[in-house]
């Protein structure tokens, strides 16, 4: 099976959230933010329950993921404030609360997600691919892929090498590092 490689990069981020930023639908922004800064599934963030957040701690327990296992995700600074500014309501127990279904909670956004991806001009873009964007971006960042793949809540780091997707100038950087200290080394010994 052929893993998709599609990830949101360095020259599509900033049209992407200009296009979230504008979108008309008030949970959109949201939950983007929310999947960039914490790389949790789509279902998981959209059944995310304000009982479950603690913005004073800084972390969001998951009872139980895609995995079966529960979760505490970090939550940083930005994402904390962007909390927030949410548009609490103490009618619902859900974030991001939905009268379609019979869960309580939105169970997809989709409609929003094509339209922004169209005002962004990005072209085969999944929700899922915000997860591979945010371990393809750390990878390029030099994060270790255990601290990537506990992000990720993989529990074999093997998975996790599926959503990270270097380019050609990631790669070229890391061999220039290589070369760059074997020649270090070499002069160092009056080899050149």
């Amino acid at each position: 099976m052929q893993a998709r490689d599609r990830y949101i990069t360095l020259e599509e981020m900033p049209r992407f959230l200009a296009a979230v930023e504008e979108d008309k639908n008030p949970y959109l922004k949201y939950f983007v933010y929310i999947s960039l800064y914490t790389a949790a599934r789509r279902n998981n963030v959209l059944s995310m329950r304000w009982e479950n957040i603690r913005l004073e701690e800084g972390v969001w327990y998951i009872p139980e993921t895609k995995n079966g296992e529960s979760q505490t995700v970090p939550l940083i600074n930005l994402l904390i404030e962007k909390l927030k500014q949410y548009p609490y309501s103490s009618e619902s127990e859900w974030v991001f609360s939905g009268q379609r279904g019979n869960s309580g909670h939105l169970t997809s956004i989709n409609v929003a997600w094509k339209r922004v991806c169209k005002r962004a001009e990005l072209k085969n873009l999944r929700i899922h691919d915000l997860r591979r964007t945010v371990g393809s971006w750390m990878a390029k960042f030099g994060i270790p892929i255990a601290v990537i793949s506990k992000l990720l809540n993989h529990n074999d780091p093997q998975s996790t090498k599926f959503y990270i997707h270097l380019n050609t100038d990631v790669v070229r950087d890391a061999i220039q590092k290589f070369a760059n200290e074997i020649d270090k080394c070499t002069k160092l010994r009056g080899y050149t």
